[in-house]
């Protein structure tokens, strides 16, 4: 990865931890939790409700340890 790729990626997890803060991120699962309904379900609503996509989404969750990969 080049410098610039670094930065890009920085910046995304940057944006990623800012558009979707661990804190509400819990409490929403809480409040919705996913085995209500599928994982692609979850997504959809997440990003809905946290005006993100879902690619961003999936990649908080994963990176909060709620989704596997």
């Amino acid at each position: 990865m080049n410098t610039s790729d670094e930065q890009e990626c920085e910046a995304n997890v940057f944006a990623m931890c800012l558009l979707m803060p661990e804190k509400l991120v819990r409490q929403w699962l809480k409040d919705n939790p996913p085995m209500d309904f599928s994982e692609d379900d979850t997504l959809k609503k997440i990003s809905k409700d946290f005006a993100v996509s879902m690619t961003i989404a999936a990649l908080r969750l994963q990176q909060l340890g709620v989704f596997r990969v």
